[in-house]
């Protein structure tokens, strides 16, 4: 194992037992008689077949050009999981901007409906302060009538009261007994 390059003895012993088996069974060997080696045994006896049969060269980006079926597998997986959790990721934005959307049109109608409610409340008073004052105006309508019925009445009492002072000069003037003296002048 110590022959073996630092990247490939770490590539080795990260390998799992079972893994090792498939691989030297892979290789030729026989898969009952591996059955029977401990780890140590496995990972020198792999060691030993890399020395003889070294893997391709990595490809640029650390691919190794001769994969397993099983390290495509894996790798198809792995870019599936990917693609779900990128759609997932897409999915959730997308919910969390029509949430965002649907709240601001909500926010909106709150308030459209607060400003509409405002400018009733507003009109409500406007209609109860020209109520008061409708109420006031016809109050003071009401005192001056009143007082312009006061009027009248005197005016009729006078006009009476003249009529029959009239009446009452009219009868005098009448009534021989009640002459004026006249006076004489002197010349």
């Amino acid at each position: 194992m110590e022959q073996l390059a630092a990247e490939q003895q770490a590539d080795v012993s990260k390998m799992n037992t079972e893994r090792l088996c498939k691989k030297l069974g892979e290789a030729g060997y026989d898969k009952e008689e591996l059955e029977s080696f401990d780890r140590a045994d496995l990972l020198n006896l792999f060691a030993d077949y890399l020395l003889k049969h070294p893997p391709p060269p990595r490809a640029e980006g650390g691919a190794v050009g001769g994969m397993s079926d099983e390290e495509l597998a894996l790798r198809r997986e792995e870019l599936e999981l990917k693609k779900l959790a990128e759609e997932r990721k897409k999915l959730a934005e997308e919910r969390a901007t029509k949430e965002l959307e649907a709240r601001q049109k909500e926010l909106k109608l709150a308030e459209e409906r607060a400003a509409k409610e405002l400018e009733a409340r507003q009109q409500e008073i406007e209609l109860k302060k020209l109520a008061e004052e409708r109420k006031k105006l016809a109050e003071e309508r009401a005192v001056r009538e009143m007082e312009l019925k006061k009027i009248e009445l005197q005016m009729r009492e006078e006009e009476l009261n003249r009529q029959k002072l009239k009446d009452e000069a009219e009868k005098n003037a009448r009534n021989p007994w009640l002459v004026k003296p006249v006076f004489m002048e002197r010349p």
